[in-house]
């Protein structure tokens, strides 16, 4: 999911022209479906980096962020206990983590070459993504995981 965004903000920056260049038509559906995979692989490992730096940062500033322990859905899972309704808001803390900074970053790089209403909208759409990810997901997801730390105790 997030690389297809990532194609729709690198379309609304530069055009589909971008693409072509690379010699990707993406009138096909297979380029399409590649170009938002390997996008999504390549702009998603980057997020999950500058995430464990930043969490690392505050760490260090003494204002340590929770993170969701994501390994805990295997331990649920191998207890045979349902995960379903965690790795939704869990999925939903990282999607919109990865597709908030990953838009950030595309913008961050399309200064110099993109007007400032189309800069501008890069930077709500990826405050609004950090925001519900840091913020709410975030939260949801440490809620939940305790709810089913204590339903695993019983």
């Amino acid at each position: 999911m997030p690389g297809i965004i990532y194609i729709g903000f690198i379309i609304l920056y530069y055009d589909i022209t971008f693409f072509k260049s690379f010699g990707i038509n993406l009138d096909s559906w297979v380029a399409f479906v590649g170009a938002s995979i390997f996008l999504g692989l390549v702009i998603t490992s980057i997020c999950f980096a500058i995430e464990l730096l930043l969490f690392n940062i505050f760490k260090v500033l003494g204002k340590e962020l929770k993170r969701p322990e994501i390994i805990k859905i295997g331990v649920f899972e191998s207890r045979n206990k349902s995960t379903f309704y965690l790795n939704q808001v869990v999925g939903q803390y990282i999607c919109h983590f990865n597709v908030g900074m990953g838009i950030l970053l595309l913008t961050i790089i399309s200064i110099p070459f993109v007007d400032i209403l189309k800069l501008l909208f890069g930077i709500l759409v990826s405050i609004v993504n950090l925001y519900l990810s840091l913020g709410v997901f975030r939260k949801w997801s440490l809620s939940i995981l305790k709810k089913y730390e204590e339903e695993n105790e019983r």
